[in-house]
Parts: structure tokens; C-alpha cells; sequence
């Protein structure tokens, strides 16, 4: 099977939809980004509490984990903001970037109802990083044997 050109699978992902059933998954909604902004915060005031409560005890490193995941969704909705989104599916989330968080499972169910996902390149982080940091004449050779 000859190979083809790195993210074609993507471009043919982004045709699939029309605009029209782009229009409600692309509606926002305060409320629910706001909501997932406060119940971020809650977990983490409540990893603190905790954290306060049990101190000194192993039972902290249980809060420290707690406020480590935290922190991380709110890296994630750092990101969905930087694209004026306030993510549960990243792959459509980057093929649809207006699409905002909580429309994505429904363009997911769409985009497998027309198997458009059956041939969009995803790669691990070690692929991905091996491509990036691979010598460059691997690079060429690879997209020209491509």
C-alpha cells in the first residue's frame, strides 16, 4: 500500500461537514464555560482545605495530586480560550477550532457517523517527537518518499 502525504486524512476530515451543521455545534455558551471555570477553582479549594485538614500526614500528597489535575484543566481551558473557546475531543477540536468544548462530542458522533476519522493521522507523543527531532535528510526523504 503506497503512503500517502502526512495529514491528508485531516484536510478530508474538515471537508465533511456543511456550514449549516457547523452553525450549532459552533454556537458558545457562557454559562457552561464559566461553570467549568468555577468547578476547577472548587477543586482546588477543596484540594487546599484537604491538604490544610490532613497536614502533617501522607494524606497531602493525595491534595497535591488533586491540585496537579486541576491545574492542568485549567491549562486546558487556558488553551481553549487562546482560541476563543472556552475540550474533551482534541482532534476535532483542531480540525474545527470554531467548534467551542461542549459542542465537540456531537461533531465527534458526526464525523464517525461519515467515518471521516478512519483515515485522520494521529500519533503518539514518541512518533510525533521522532518526527520533529528526526536528522533533517530523514525529513526530506520521508516526505518525498510520502
Amino acid at each position: 500500500m503506497p503512503k500517502r502525504a502526512a495529514g491528508r486524512g485531516n484536510a478530508a476530515a474538515r471537508r465533511i461537514l456543511s456550514a449549516e451543521e457547523l452553525l450549532t455545534l459552533t454556537r458558545l455558551d457562557d454559562r457552561r464555560s464559566l461553570l467549568a471555570i468555577a468547578q476547577t477553582a472548587g477543586v482546588i479549594a477543596a484540594a487546599v482545605a484537604f491538604g490544610l485538614w490532613m497536614w502533617p500526614s501522607p494524606w497531602v500528597l493525595l491534595s497535591v495530586l488533586a491540585i496537579g489535575v486541576a491545574q492542568h484543566g485549567l491549562f486546558i481551558l487556558v488553551h481553549e480560550a487562546a482560541h476563543y473557546r472556552l475540550l474533551a475531543c482534541h482532534l476535532e477540536h483542531h480540525l474545527y477550532p470554531a467548534v467551542p468544548h461542549d459542542h465537540l462530542p456531537a461533531l465527534h458522533r458526526l464525523l464517525v457517523a461519515r467515518r471521516a476519522l478512519e483515515d485522520a493521522e494521529v500519533r503518539d507523543v514518541r512518533s510525533t517527537l521522532g518526527m520533529v527531532f528526526a536528522p533533517r535528510r530523514v525529513r526530506v526523504a520521508a516526505a518525498a518518499a510520502g
